[in-house]
């Protein structure tokens, strides 16, 4: 008889699960796509860590949020992940390595950058609380669902407005729009 770890454990390292908030608490939040993108980054955004977003997907927002000003991107491949931490982490001392612990690159020092991950984390912030909200969400819903509607009607070339305003009497636009008598 084969005994899986889902039968023998709720969670495969058998720990219990742990509360999905602890991780905003950290500088650095590593946010990777699964089979689709991921529903996380938006909350990611709005917490004040750092978000490293690794990802082959567009989202609606895409556009919109620009590398190393709102988050810090990292290639699918992971291959800048030391070089990118030790950026912002800093490595070594400057007045050397005389502690022994690392021989071979006792002299190198690369001084840390945390002012810099700050800043990109609070832009981040600041852009999410001002863009992402529920309301910017529906509305582009809404634009794209009007532009579906546009594409597949049949009558999709006489969609809009025909004129060109002058048909427009001025004075029935103005109460229309409470401007003037």
């Amino acid at each position: 008889m084969l005994i899986t770890t889902s039968s023998t454990h709720p969670r495969p390292t058998g720990l219990p699960p742990k509360d999905t908030n602890y991780a905003y608490d950290d500088k650095f939040i590593l946010d990777v796509d699964g089979d689709g993108i991921s529903a996380r980054f938006r909350a990611l955004l709005q917490s004040r860590s750092l978000p490293i977003k690794s990802t082959l997907f567009k989202e609606w927002h895409t556009s919109r949020l620009f590398a190393w000003v709102h988050f810090v991107p990292l290639g699918i491949e992971y291959r800048e992940i030391y070089s990118m931490l030790t950026y912002f982490v800093g490595y070594g001392n400057a007045e050397g390595n005389d502690r022994g612990e690392d021989w071979v690159n006792m002299n190198l020092y690369v001084q840390k950058h945390e002012f810099e991950g700050r800043l990109i984390a609070k832009r981040g912030s600041e852009w999410a609380a001002k863009v992402l909200r529920k309301e910017d969400m529906e509305v582009y819903m809404y634009r794209l669902l009007l532009e579906y509607g546009r594409i597949i009607d049949d009558d999709r070339d006489n969609i809009g407005y025909p004129g060109d305003g002058s048909e427009v009497d001025e004075g029935k636009w103005a109460k229309l729009v409470g401007v003037g008598s």
